[in-house]
C-alpha cells in the first residue's frame, strides 16, 4: 500500500546550510524498485542563502556579491536558476516512479500543483499552473524571472517555484513559496526587480508557518495518493 510521509513540522531552520539539501539527495537516493512510499518535507533558512540548480554555473560576478553582501550559497540536487532564501518556506516531494510515469514528467508537476492549488485555496489563494512556459523569456541567473509548468502563478506573476531532478524509479521536486519576498537584497544581487507575489501580500493574517506546512503538505498528500 503506498503511503504519503508528511513531515510538516520539519518548518524550522536547519543549523547546517547544506542539510536540507543533502537530506532531499540522500531520501531521493534511497528509493528502489521496492519503494512505494512519497516523502514531503518543508523547512526553512537560518540565515540568508543563496542555492544554485544542479548545473548551474556560479559565475565570478555572482559570487564577489555574495562575498560582499556575506550571503552564503549552497547548490540544489535539483536544476534551474538561483534562488534566494530569506523570508521563504522550501518544500520537497520525493517518490517512486512507476513504469507507466517514468517518461511522464508533466504529470508529476501537475499532480503536485494540484496539491499545492488545494492547500492554498484552504487559506483563500487561487493560485493557477502555467500551462506554457514563455517564449522568449529574459536569461538570468535568477529562478524568478522565468517560469515552467512547474510552476504557480497569480494573475501571471509566479508564486510557487520549482524544478525536479528524476532517475528510472524515482523523483525529487523542491520548491519554494516567499512568504515576505526579500525584494531588497534581490535587486542588490541581480540588478534587477524580482517578480514574484508573496503569501503576505495575499493573506491576512498570515498564518504560522507550522500551520501553512500542514495546510499545503495535506494538498499534496491528497494528489499523490488519488489513484
Amino acid at each position: 500500500m503506498t503511503r504519503c510521509h508528511l513531515l510538516a513540522f520539519g518548518a524550522t531552520p536547519y543549523a547546517d546550510l547544506h542539510c536540507p539539501m543533502r537530506i532531499d539527495q540522500r531520501l531521493y537516493d534511497a528509493i528502489d524498485s521496492h519503494h512505494q512510499d512519497y516523502t514531503v518535507r518543508f523547512y526553512t533558512w537560518p540565515q540568508t542563502t543563496l542555492s544554485i540548480g544542479r548545473f548551474q554555473r556560479l559565475d565570478a560576478a555572482l559570487a564577489q556579491r555574495l562575498l560582499d553582501q556575506n550571503i552564503a550559497w549552497v547548490r540544489r540536487p535539483t536544476g534551474g536558476q538561483a534562488i534566494l532564501h530569506a523570508g521563504d518556506l522550501t518544500f520537497s516531494v520525493i517518490g517512486p516512479l512507476s513504469p507507466e510515469r517514468q517518461h511522464h514528467l508533466l504529470d508529476t508537476y501537475q499532480r503536485i500543483a494540484q496539491g499545492l492549488m488545494k492547500g492554498l485555496r484552504k487559506l483563500g489563494v487561487e493560485a493557477e499552473t502555467i500551462l506554457h512556459s514563455a517564449q522568449g523569456q529574459t536569461k538570468s541567473a535568477s529562478c524568478y524571472t522565468s517560469s515552467s509548468q512547474a510552476d504557480l502563478q497569480i494573475n501571471g506573476t509566479k508564486l510557487v517555484g520549482c524544478a525536479q531532478v528524476r532517475r528510472r524509479r524515482a523523483f525529487l521536486q523542491q520548491g519554494v513559496l516567499y512568504l515576505q519576498a526579500p525584494r531588497a537584497q534581490h535587486q542588490q544581487l541581480f540588478a534587477e526587480a524580482m517578480p514574484v507575489v508573496d503569501l503576505e501580500s495575499l493573506c491576512n493574517p498570515m498564518p504560522p508557518v507550522a500551520e501553512l506546512a500542514q495546510v499545503l503538505g495535506e494538498g499534496i498528500q491528497t494528489s499523490l495518493l488519488a489513484d
